[in-house]
C-alpha cells in the first residue's frame, strides 16, 4: 500500500506536468466543448483524453523523427510522411501548410492603394512602402507571389487589349448600294433607289 507521501509526490508531478509549457490541460476541456462535448467536462473525462492525445502526439513525433533519421534532419515533411497514410489527417496537414503559406506571403506583403495607405500592424512604428498596387488588382496569384506592379503606359502606347474580351466593335457591313447612299447622306433604308 502506498504512504500519503508517495501520493502527494505523485500529484505534484501531475500538477507540475499540467502547467508546464505546452500543455493542453488549461485548454482541452474548451477544445472538447467546440467539438460537443459537455461545457464543463469531468476531472476524469479530461484527464483521459489529455493522456489519449499526449500518447497520440508521441506516436507521430516517433514516426517523424524516424523519418527524420533517414534524412538527416527534422522538418515538417517529416510530419507529413508520419500521417500520410490517413487521408483526412494527411489533407488536413496539407491545407494547414498551404494556409501558413499564404499567411506568410501576405504578411511579407507590403503593398499600398493609389490612396489608401494599408500597414501590416509590426510596420506601424516604422511605415515604409516597397511597392505601389492598387487592392482592387490583388487575386490570389498575386498574394501567393508579392511582385511589382507593372510600369504605367506611356503616352503614345495604344491601350491595353484585355485577352478576356470575346466581342469587338465592328461596324455593320452595308449592302454596296446603301454604302453609297450613306456617303451621299440619302436615307439609307435597305432598297436601292
Amino acid at each position: 500500500m502506498m504512504d500519503d507521501s508517495a501520493l502527494f509526490c505523485q500529484h505534484e508531478d501531475a500538477q507540475q506536468k499540467s502547467s508546464q509549457a505546452g500543455s493542453i490541460a488549461d485548454s482541452l476541456p474548451m477544445m472538447m466543448y467546440g467539438f460537443g462535448d459537455e461545457q464543463h467536462p469531468l476531472p476524469e473525462t479530461v484527464a483521459y483524453m489529455q493522456e489519449v492525445v499526449g500518447e497520440y502526439v508521441q506516436y507521430v513525433t516517433d514516426k517523424a523523427c524516424k523519418a527524420a533519421e533517414v534524412k538527416g534532419k527534422l522538418d515538417t515533411e517529416c510530419f507529413v510522411l508520419a500521417v500520410r497514410n490517413d487521408k483526412a489527417k494527411f489533407k488536413r496537414v496539407k491545407e494547414l501548410l498551404d494556409l501558413n503559406v499564404h499567411i506568410k506571403n501576405c504578411t511579407r506583403q507590403r503593398y499600398v492603394d493609389d490612396n489608401l495607405t494599408v500597414y501590416h500592424p509590426t510596420f506601424v512604428t516604422r511605415p515604409k512602402v516597397r511597392a505601389i498596387v492598387p487592392l482592387n488588382r490583388l487575386s490570389a496569384t498575386s498574394l501567393a507571389e508579392p511582385s511589382l506592379p507593372p510600369p504605367p503606359p506611356s503616352p503614345s502606347a495604344s491601350p491595353p487589349v484585355s485577352s478576356s474580351a470575346t466581342l469587338l466593335a465592328i461596324p455593320p457591313v452595308l449592302p454596296s448600294s446603301s454604302a453609297s447612299a450613306v456617303a451621299t447622306g440619302a436615307p439609307s433604308d435597305g432598297i436601292a433607289r
